[in-house]
C-alpha cells in the first residue's frame, strides 16, 4: 500500500479530518513531483516523498507534544495563581489582577507575590542578548547626530558574517563571531519556549522590508531583481512545505506570495510559508529569503529595505525574537488561545466559588472582560500589531510630527529627569538598600559616559541591563511618550539629536544602569549571609526578593557563583552578584535560566521605580483604536508627553495605596509629595533661567501666591501631568488643545484659515508676527536648555523686532508676567546682551 493510499484509508476510517487527509495528500504530491522532476522513477518518488513526509510527521507530532506540554505549564501557574491570590486577599478572588499580570507589569499588594508578565519577560531576554552583544554595541552604536559609529567596519562585519576570514579584519572575526552566537542563542532560546526554526547554515542575516516601496511595484519586477540581479542563493533556499530545495515553478509561486504578504502589510490571507498563526511558526517566514553573498544582502537593502544598515536590522531581529520567546515563555506557542483560556478559566472560577453571588459575581465578572480588554489592547501593543495601518501615509506624517513637536518643545527636559536622583533614593529605601550609595551610583555612572572604557560602563552591558541608549533611536523619549514605530528616519533622528544633546538620554540610561549595577554591588555585599539572617538582618529586602518568588535555594544558588569585579583589583565593595553568571554554572540550564529571570525581574523592577519609563499600562488609554483614523491620532497626541505621569502613577503611587499599614502609607506618601515638590521646584527654577529669568524671589510672595506656587510644583514634580496642564491654560487662559501635534495643527490653521477669515471682518492679522512666534515655538532643537536663551536673544528676538509691529506690547506682557511670577529678567527679550548675573 502506497503512502497516498495510506493516508485516504486514515481519512476514510475518520482518523484523519478532511483537511488534515487534503493537506498531506498535497503535501506528499509535491514531494513525489519534486523528486520526479530530479529524474526518478514514479515509484522511486512516491517511496521517498512517504519516507520524508512520514518523517516530518513524526516532527510534527514531537512538535505538538512540546507545544501542548508549555501550554499545559502554564495553565497549571494560572489556576495556581487564581487560588494564591484569593487567599492573598483575604479570601476575595482577584482574577484581573491576575490575568493582566501575565500581560504586562503590574504594582501588586503588599506582601503579594509577583507574576512574571511577559512585559517583563521580554526585558529579561533582551538584557540577555544585549550582554552578549556588547561588544557590537559598542562598536556601532548610533552617535549623537544619529549615525552608526564606525561604519567602515560595520561593512566589514557584514562580509565576514556572511565569509568567515574574506576580509582578513580580526575584530570584524570577532565581531561576526558575537552577532552569530548571539543569533544563534536566540533561536535556541525560541525554540525551548515552543518554537521551530530549523537551524540552517545558509542563513547568515534577517531582512528588513519597506512595505511601501514593495506595495508600488508589480510582484513579477520584484521578483525579476531577486532572480535577474543574483540577488538569491536559490540552492540554500528551504522548502518548508516539501522539506527540499525549490523547483523554478515553486519558487516563482512562493516568491510571488512573498510579495504579496509584504506589500499588503501581513494582511495577506495566503500564507505561503507557515500552516497556522501559531507564534512557533512564525520565525519561518524570517529565514526564507536567503541572500548569496553580503552584497546581494545590501543590494536589496538599499532597494527595498529602506536603507537599513546591518546593525540596525540585528537590533530589530533580536528585539524580535525576544518579544516572542517571552510571549511563548509566558502565554504558550498560542497565545491568542490561552488568553481566551485564561478568560474562560476565570470566569469559571468565580462563579463556581460558592462565597460570591449576585451583585459580587457581577462585579468581578465585568472586571474580567475589562481585563480581558486589556490584555488583549496589552498585547497588541506589545507585538505591534497595534501599530498596523490601513492608511500608512497619513500615520507617518504624523508620527513624524510628534517626532517633531518632540525636538522642538522636550529640549529642557533634562531637568525634570534630575528628579530621578530622589526616585532612586525613595526606591532604595523602601526595599532596604542604601539610598545614599544608588544617588551616588547614578552620579558616577553618568561622570563616566566620557570614558569608553569606564568599568561601570562594561558591568551594565554585560550583566543583562537592557542597553536602551544604545539600541534604540529616542530611547530616551519613552520616559515621556510612547514609542512610534511608523515615522520617517530623519524626524527620529532630529528628535534623537536634541534629546541626546540636551543630555536627557545619557542621564535616563545612566540612572538606570546606576540603579541596576548598584543592586547587583548590594546582592554582592550581602551574599555572605543566609536566607534566614537577610531576613532578619534586612527584612525589607528579603520580602522584596520573596516577591518575585524567589526561594532559600535560589538565594543560595545566586550566592554560590563567583562574584564578578570588572577591574579584576582587590578593591572593597567593587564586585558584583550578577544574576546572568549563573548561566554559566553548573546547574541544570532550565533551572539556570528560571533563577536568572527571578533575580533579573527582581533588579529590573527596581530600576523601573528608580528611573521610569513608558509602560504597556500607560498606553492603554489608547484603547482599540489605530493609527492613521482620527480618533487614534487625537489620542496619541493626547498621550504624546503624558507616559511619565501615567507611570508615575501606577508604580509610586499605586505602591503606597497598596501599602499594607496605614502608617507606612502616610509616611512614604508624604515623602513622595515634598521631595518630588521639592524637585519640581528645582526643575523649574533652572528652567527660568535658561529663560532669562531669575530664581523666583520668595521674600515677596504673599501667603496665596507661595501656596499657589508650591502646588504648581506638587503638581508637575509630582508627575500629575494632566492635571497640571489644565491648570496652566486656565491660569492664563488658554485654550485646552488635545497634545502636542495636533496643537501644532491647529496653530498652522490659525496662521491660514484663522486669517483669512479675520481679513475678510477686515481685521489686520499681523501675520508676520504670528508667523514668527509660530517659527520660535516649534523649530526643532530651539528649546535645548544650553542654547534656547541666546538663540531667542540674537536670532529671533531680532528678527521679530523687524517683522513684528506688536513686539514691544509683546515684551511689556513678558515683563509683566515675569513680575507676576516674583522674578524678573537678567536678560531681557531684545537685549543683545544679558545686563546682569542670574543670581
Amino acid at each position: 500500500m502506497s503512502f497516498a493510499d495510506c493516508i485516504n484509508e486514515a481519512g476514510n476510517k475518520n482518523l484523519l479530518s478532511k483537511d488534515k487527509q487534503q493537506s498531506l495528500t498535497d503535501d506528499f504530491a509535491d514531494l513525489s513531483k519534486n523528486y520526479e522532476n530530479k529524474g526518478l522513477s514514479k515509484e522511486e518518488a512516491d517511496r521517498k516523498a512517504g519516507i520524508d513526509l512520514f518523517n516530518q510527521m513524526k516532527l510534527d507530532a514531537a512538535q505538538k507534544i512540546k507545544e501542548k506540554k508549555a501550554s499545559i505549564k502554564i495553565q497549571q501557574e494560572f489556576e495556581y495563581s487564581l487560588k494564591r491570590y484569593t487567599e492573598m486577599n483575604n479570601g476575595i478572588p482577584d482574577p484581573a489582577t491576575v490575568m493582566r499580570s501575565f500581560v504586562m507589569d503590574v504594582t501588586i499588594k503588599q506582601g503579594f507575590k509577583r507574576i512574571r508578565s511577559v512585559e517583563e519577560e521580554i526585558r529579561i531576554i533582551e538584557g540577555l542578548l544585549d550582554a552578549h552583544m556588547n561588544k557590537i554595541l559598542k562598536e556601532f552604536s548610533h552617535n549623537i547626530i544619529g549615525v552608526n559609529r564606525n561604519k567602515a567596519t560595520l561593512q566589514t562585519m557584514g562580509r565576514e558574517i556572511f565569509q568567515e576570514g574574506s576580509t582578513g579584519n580580526k575584530n570584524a572575526q570577532e565581531l561576526a563571531t558575537a552577532w552569530k552566537q548571539t543569533a544563534e542563542l536566540a533561536r535556541r532560546m525560541f525554540n525551548d519556549a515552543g518554537g521551530k526554526i530549523p537551524k540552517l547554515d545558509s542563513w547568515y542575516l534577517p531582512q528588513s522590508h519597506n512595505e511601501l516601496l514593495i506595495r508600488d511595484v508589480p510582484s513579477e519586477e520584484w521578483i525579476r531583481f531577486l532572480i535577474d540581479e543574483d540577488i538569491l542563493d536559490v540552492e540554500g533556499m528551504f522548502n518548508f512545505k516539501t522539506g527540499k530545495t525549490f523547483t523554478q515553478e515553486e519558487l516563482q509561486i512562493a516568491l510571488g506570495e512573498v510579495h504579496n504578504n509584504i506589500a499588503t502589510f501581513g494582511r495577506s490571507k495566503k500564507q505561503p510559508i507557515k500552516k497556522s498563526n501559531k507564534l512557533s511558526n512564525r520565525r519561518i517566514d524570517h529565514r526564507f529569503l536567503k541572500f548569496r553573498n553580503y552584497d546581494a544582502w545590501e543590494k536589496y537593502m538599499n532597494k527595498y529595505g529602506g536603507n537599513t544598515n546591518v546593525y540596525d536590522i540585528m537590533l530589530s531581529h533580536l528585539k524580535g525574537m525576544a518579544r516572542d520567546i517571552a510571549t511563548m515563555r509566558r502565554l504558550s506557542p498560542d497565545p491568542e488561545r490561552m488568553m481566551r483560556w485564561m478568560e474562560e478559566t476565570a470566569k469559571d472560577y468565580v462563579t463556581k466559588n460558592l462565597k460570591i453571588k449576585g451583585n459580587e459575581l457581577k462585579k468581578l465578572r465585568n472586571q474580567i472582560d475589562k481585563a480581558a480588554d486589556d490584555i488583549d489592547i496589552g498585547m497588541h501593543i506589545i507585538n505591534g500589531q497595534h501599530n498596523k495601518t490601513r492608511n500608512p501615509k497619513f500615520t507617518q506624517t504624523m508620527a513624524g510630527l510628534r517626532d517633531l513637536t518632540t525636538a522642538a518643545y522636550l529640549g529642557s527636559a533634562t531637568f525634570l529627569a534630575f528628579g530621578d536622583f530622589n526616585l532612586s533614593r525613595i526606591s532604595s529605601q523602601y526595599i532596604g538598600m542604601s539610598a545614599t550609595k544608588t544617588m551616588s551610583k547614578n552620579l558616577k555612572m553618568f561622570a563616566s559616559g566620557l570614558s569608553k572604557d569606564s568599568s561601570l560602563i562594561k558591568t551594565a552591558m554585560t550583566s543583562g541591563l537592557t542597553a536602551e541608549y544604545m539600541t534604540t533611536i529616542m530611547s530616551s523619549a519613552a520616559r515621556v511618550s510612547a514609542g512610534e514605530t511608523g515615522s520617517p528616519q530623519w524626524t527620529k533622528r532630529a528628535a534623537d539629536i536634541v534629546l541626546k544633546t540636551s543630555g536627557l538620554s545619557w542621564l535616563t540610561q545612566a540612572g538606570r544602569w546606576g540603579a541596576g549595577t548598584e543592586m547587583m554591588g548590594f546582592l554582592s555585599r550581602v551574599s555572605d549571609q543566609s536566607w534566614d539572617e537577610l531576613a532578619t538582618k534586612n527584612s525589607k529586602f528579603h520580602e522584596f526578593l520573596s516577591s518575585f518568588n524567589i526561594t532559600r535555594n535560589d538565594w543560595d544558588s545566586l550566592r554560590s557563583i563567583k562574584k564578578y569585579n570588572p577591574d579584576d583589583i582587590d578593591v572593597p565593595g567593587a564586585e558584583y552578584l550578577r544574576p546572568i553568571d549563573i548561566l554559566d554554572s553548573n546547574i541544570p540550564e532550565e533551572q539556570a535560566m528560571e533563577i536568572y529571570s527571578k533575580f533579573q525581574a527582581a533588579i529590573n523592577n527596581f530600576v523601573d521605580f528608580a528611573v521610569p519609563v513608558a509602560k504597556v499600562r500607560g498606553q492603554l488609554f489608547l484603547g482599540k483604536t489605530r493609527p492613521g483614523t482620527l480618533s487614534g491620532e487625537i489620542l496619541r497626541s493626547m498621550l504624546q508627553f503624558k507616559q511619565f505621569p501615567l507611570t508615575f502613577h501606577f508604580t509610586h503611587i499605586m505602591r503606597i495605596v497598596n501599602m499594607a499599614n496605614t502608617g507606612d502609607k502616610i509616611k512614604a506618601g508624604a515623602d513622595l509629595l515634598i521631595s518630588t515638590t521639592l524637585m519640581g521646584a528645582l526643575a523649574y527654577e533652572l528652567k527660568q533661567i535658561t529663560k532669562g529669568k531669575k530664581p523666583t524671589n520668595f521674600e515677596d510672595m504673599d501667603e496665596k501666591e507661595a501656596m499657589a506656587y508650591g502646588v504648581d510644583k506638587m503638581l508637575h514634580g509630582g508627575g500629575l501631568g494632566f492635571i497640571g496642564d489644565i491648570l496652566t491654560q486656565l491660569k492664563y487662559g488658554a485654550a485646552f488643545q488635545p497634545g502636542a501635534s495636533l496643537g501644532v495643527l491647529g496653530d498652522v490653521a490659525n496662521l491660514t484659515a484663522g486669517n483669512v477669515l479675520r481679513y475678510i471682518a477686515d481685521e489686520d492679522p499681523n501675520v508676520t508676527g504670528q508667523l514668527m512666534n509660530f517659527v520660535k515655538k516649534n523649530t526643532p532643537g530651539a528649546s535645548t536648555w544650553y542654547g534656547r536663551l541666546a538663540l531667542e536673544r540674537r536670532f529671533f528676538d531680532v528678527i521679530q523686532e523687524m517683522i513684528d509691529r506688536d513686539y514691544y506690547k509683546k515684551r511689556k506682557r513678558l515683563h509683566k508676567r515675569a513680575i507676576d511670577e516674583n522674578t524678573e529678567f537678567w536678560w531681557s527679550p531684545g537685549d543683545k546682551l544679558p545686563s546682569e548675573s542670574p543670581f
